[in-house]
């Protein structure tokens, strides 16, 4: 017996609506391959359209007809709900590559931003419900005990990562001591915790010729983490050594990864030499601190509690990997790739995306606007 909500053949109101919307940006791009000149004509448009019965019926018209022949197709056609959703984003793509192109000073961008982001949820959802397979993966099993104790291992991964990031420290202070660090970048970020341990605001004056926030040339607010350790030791050399303890405990989210993930205490042995002994992990910090030394444990840390199913943290730590810099948001839209198309896991997918890009897109706009 078939649901009371579904129509025949399983045609449902997610169907309608995307048959519907896909109808409206129809009609919509027609005006704009017609006239063109942007999300400001279009209005105009829109709004002298409205005023006369036939265009409004023209537009309705359109969409209805859009509306009864999709939803044909998706109740005559295997492969109609796909259909359907591809030519939907077509659309979308082509309605919003055809309004930024011409978005004029008069209009709030972050008003169009956000529209284009409110209007690409529905179409998500449609295109997440018509080609995800089943339902989120299960998550991965933890290893049995009998493969050896933990902590040994872990302790070991530490010990080293300690000894290549004392190395690390070290370079950095005698770097400071011997003069060699620069104005560009290390002397912006001592300027500016000074100034936050003493007003609270990242704020210098060798960034620009001025006075001006560091937050708009890149918006980090994850450097306040650091804040409360500068207040105990202000000296610039806090900044060098905290930069070689935050990057190399990464080694904890590390080693748990792998361990959830099946691999052996000796591959985790091997796994902690290689990541301390990795050039590309250590020679980040040879010209001096920057706020890029939070990405690698926030991230890890993101991905451990992914595995964990644990929503809380991962969500909490996704947040803070977005906070490192503006364009962090591209590392965790990438993740929640994986999430929809490697696991399957959509229902974490989608949110992780809409998190990471409307994050984007506020922080551009305040940049814009302040920098």
């Amino acid at each position: 017996m078939k649901q009371s909500k579904a129509f025949r053949n399983g045609y449902n109101a997610g169907d309608f609506v995307s048959s519907a919307l896909s109808g409206w940006l129809f009609a919509i791009c027609m005006m704009l391959v017609n006239e063109g000149g942007g999300i400001e004509a279009l209005v105009d448009r829109v709004a002298i359209f409205t005023r006369t019965p036939e265009m409004i019926a023209l537009i309705v018209g359109i969409t209805l007809f859009f509306t009864i022949g999709f939803s044909e197709l998706i109740v005559l056609s295997p492969y109609g709900r796909r259909i359907v959703a591809v030519f939907l984003l077509v659309e979308y793509a082509f309605f919003a590559f055809a309004i930024v192109l011409s978005i004029p000073a008069a209009i709030s961008e972050i008003a169009v931003l956000s529209a284009f982001l409110i209007l690409l949820v529905p179409i998500v959802l449609r295109l997440v419900s018509t080609f995800s397979e089943g339902k989120e993966s299960a998550p991965v099993e933890p290893v049995s005990r009998k493969k050896g104790c933990f902590a040994p291992v872990l302790i070991f991964g530490i010990a080293v990562s300690c000894l290549f990031g004392s190395a690390i420290a070290a370079i950095g202070v005698m770097r400071y001591l011997g003069y060699s660090a620069p104005n560009f970048d290390f002397g912006i970020f001592c300027q500016m915790f000074a100034n936050m341990a003493k007003t609270g605001t990242p704020v210098t004056t060798v960034e620009r010729d001025g006075l001006l926030s560091h937050f708009a040339v890149h918006t980090s607010p994850v450097l306040y983490l650091l804040l409360p350790f500068y207040f105990v030791f202000r000296t610039p050399i806090t900044l060098a050594v905290g930069q070689a303890v935050i990057l190399y405990s990464s080694i904890v989210p590390l080693l748990l990864i792998g361990r959830r993930r099946g691999l052996s205490n000796g591959m985790l042995i091997l796994l902690s030499v290689a990541f301390a002994a990795y050039p590309a992990i250590a020679t980040g910090c040879y010209y001096d601190f920057h706020e890029n030394c939070f990405l690698l444990p926030l991230l890890l840390w993101t991905f451990w509690f992914s595995e964990c199913r644990r929503p809380i943290p991962f969500f909490l730590f996704a947040l803070l990997t977005l906070t490192v810099k503006e364009d962090a948001f591209v590392y965790l839209l990438i993740f929640a790739l994986f999430l929809w198309i490697a696991e399957k896991r959509w229902k974490t997918a989608l949110p992780t995306a809409v998190l990471a890009i409307g994050y984007f897109l506020i922080v551009s706009h305040l940049m814009k606007q302040n920098g």
